[in-house]
């Protein structure tokens, strides 16, 4: 058995857009809060994404009825 790291393991990166916050929110209805920043997207089931990645960018997914579910950067 090897001490190496895991080529293709996930880096996780440091909470650069305050999805932190969202998490202590998990089951309140989003709409009971403003969103951040401009460029914060919130998500529900089946809603396509872009896939390109921002580290700055807040994503908030929700459920069909507007719950959050998570919060996360990216």
């Amino acid at each position: 058995m090897s001490d190496a790291p895991v080529a293709d393991a996930p880096v996780l990166a440091p909470d650069t857009c305050g999805a932190s916050v969202w998490q202590a929110r998990l089951g309140q209805p989003v709409a009971a809060f403003a969103l951040p920043a401009p460029g914060a997207r919130v998500i529900g089931p089946g809603d396509a994404i872009t896939e390109e990645y921002s580290d700055m960018r807040l994503n908030i997914d929700v459920d069909a009825t507007g719950r959050i579910l998570r919060g996360w950067c990216g």
